[in-house]
């Protein structure tokens, strides 16, 4: 059985993506297209609703890049247990209201017990103070929790 992995909106942006000038963010672009050629060999690659909602934002060039790089995934269902996860977190993890949409792909990522959970967002989601919270959360209620990362951590050896 492969693992799965759920990817979050900044690791599609960053796929489809123009060339950035800055360093950083140009070795993300790269990084994650390097990744995403062979994820799903190597992963079941799943996303959201909410993933959908976001890439579809923007440039609409680059929206419709986003979204046929994303196509052929598998698009977890909305469902009660998410819902509740994401109102539990929200009030939980102590991230702004902006970063409702973050609170959605780490519940979505939980309910569905997904291995993994790649994203570029080192604000709100793989972010060690975040990543402490909802460690603790985990024990105090025994839900499984994904590993966060981003998708350097995923390419192969």
């Amino acid at each position: 059985m492969r693992p799965s992995v759920y990817v979050e909106s900044s690791v599609v942006s960053y796929l489809a993506a123009r060339p950035s000038r800055d360093l950083v963010i140009a070795a993300h672009q790269q990084i994650t297209r390097q990744w995403w050629s062979n994820a799903g060999s190597r992963f079941d690659v799943v996303i959201s609703p909410m993933v959908q909602e976001e890439i579809a934002r923007g440039d609409p060039e680059l929206a419709r890049e986003r979204l046929e790089a994303i196509k052929d995934l598998m698009v977890l269902a909305v469902s009660d247990a998410v819902l509740s996860r994401v109102r539990e977190f929200a009030g939980r993890l102590g991230l702004p209201e902006k970063a409702l949409a973050d609170v959605f792909h780490i519940a979505y990522a939980v309910v569905y017990e997904v291995d993994f959970l790649a994203t570029w967002n080192c604000a709100h989601i793989a972010n060690p103070h975040v990543l402490r919270r909802l460690r603790d959360l985990s024990h105090e209620q025994s839900f499984f929790l994904p590993t966060i990362v981003t998708p350097d951590s995923l390419l192969e050896d």
